[in-house]
C-alpha cells in the first residue's frame, strides 16, 4: 500500500519574498532527504482555499513513523505545518 501526505503550511519569513526559482532550489535539497527515507515529492506550490500560503505532497509505500523520520531530519522551508495522511488503494 502507499501512503500520501499531503503537507500544509507557511513559507518560513526568510522565504516569504523569494522568487520561485529560490524556493525551487531548496526543494530539491528536501527532495534527497525525501528520497533518502523512500518519500517522493508529487507536487507543491502555492493552495487556494486553506489558511496556509504553501503545500507539498509526498508519497510513499512507508507509513507515518517514516515521514515523522524525515521531517525530523529535512530543514524545510516551510513551518506550522499540518498534513494529511491518505492511504493510496490501487483500483483493481
Amino acid at each position: 500500500m502507499k501512503y500520501g501526505f499531503i503537507a500544509y503550511g507557511n513559507l518560513k519569513s526568510e522565504f516569504n519574498k523569494k522568487p520561485l526559482d529560490e524556493i525551487h532550489t531548496v526543494m530539491k535539497d528536501v527532495e534527497k532527504i525525501a528520497k533518502k527515507h523512500d518519500i517522493e515529492i508529487k507536487m507543491y506550490g502555492i493552495p487556494y482555499g486553506v489558511s496556509e500560503d504553501f503545500v507539498v505532497v509526498y508519497e510513499s509505500d512507508k507509513g507515518l513513523v517514516n515521514y515523522y523520520n524525515f521531517g525530523l531530519e529535512a530543514i524545510l522551508p516551510y513551518t506550522n505545518t499540518r498534513t494529511n495522511q491518505v492511504s493510496i488503494d490501487p483500483i483493481m
